[in-house]
């Protein structure tokens, strides 16, 4: 794991954002921003350490013991994040929560090869926006269910400050 760290930082270090060069997201069609450029140059480094750390924690630890390793690096998104989708889906089918699931299992592996909290945090947005696509697709309105969320919890302050 500190070889990891160590690989990760130093190529985080060895291509810094220090002059944003532009550019405009195709996605989206708004201009990259500076975290937008990290994320870019840090993706770009060998799959060769992913790969290397991944092997060593599969061969030497059970795959609790990886997740463990996993879930502290990103400092329990997966489990916060599901909780998220779950208060905001009150009805959340077990196929949609194992969709989810898989999802944010991805995002997280994915973030161990990120060195800050918002590189971590750029890399679970987007498999955030692919557990929405796949509600949209599949009969949900995100839109809608968080519209939902969010008036239900403003009721349930107005509530209390009443109190």
């Amino acid at each position: 794991m500190t070889n990891h760290l160590t690989a990760v930082k130093d190529w985080h270090n060895a291509h810094p954002v220090t002059e944003n060069p532009g550019g405009v997201n195709p996605a989206t069609g708004n201009a990259f921003s500076n975290l937008d450029w990290e994320v870019i140059y840090c993706s770009q480094k060998p799959k060769t350490v992913h790969e290397n750390l991944m092997n060593v924690l599969n061969a030497e630890l059970s795959p609790e013991q990886v997740e463990m390793i996993l879930d502290k690096y990103t400092i329990g998104k997966v489990a916060f994040t599901l909780k998220g989708y779950e208060a905001i889906v009150p009805d959340l089918t077990d196929k949609e929560r194992a969709e989810i699931l898989k999802n944010l299992k991805q995002a997280r592996e994915q973030a161990i090869d990120y060195k800050s909290m918002k590189e971590i945090s750029a890399i679970f947005e987007i498999y955030k926006t692919k557990c929405e696509q796949y509600l949209n697709n599949n009969g949900r309105s995100w839109r809608q269910l968080f519209k939902n969320y969010v008036d239900k919890r403003n009721a349930e302050k107005a509530t209390q400050n009443k109190k």
